[in-house]
């Protein structure tokens, strides 16, 4: 199976509030985690299309990415305006 995610706004490593931009942003990791749990498979995969993290240095991005990377499936990164360091 194929899936798609986009506008994940991670901020691991410098942690931005998202539920200012209203309630069904509260606790989102988390509830990304179990929805992505609940649907997705070792063997899916998953383009992650763009806007994943927040953070500004490769350092920080990369604690958003291995969040990520703990998920189950094969996952493909396109980078957005908020990941324009990392070139995949």
């Amino acid at each position: 199976m194929i899936w798609t995610i986009s506008d994940l706004h991670l901020s691991f490593a410098q942690p931005k509030p998202m539920d200012i931009f209203g309630n069904r942003w509260k606790d989102h990791p988390e509830r990304i985690a179990t929805s992505w749990r609940q649907r997705i498979r070792d063997d899916d995969v998953v383009l992650v299309a763009g806007d994943i993290s927040w953070a500004m240095k490769i350092e920080d991005a990369l604690v958003d990415l291995r969040w990520i990377d703990g998920l189950p499936g094969r996952k493909v990164f396109c980078k957005g305006n908020h990941l324009s360091l990392i070139h995949i």
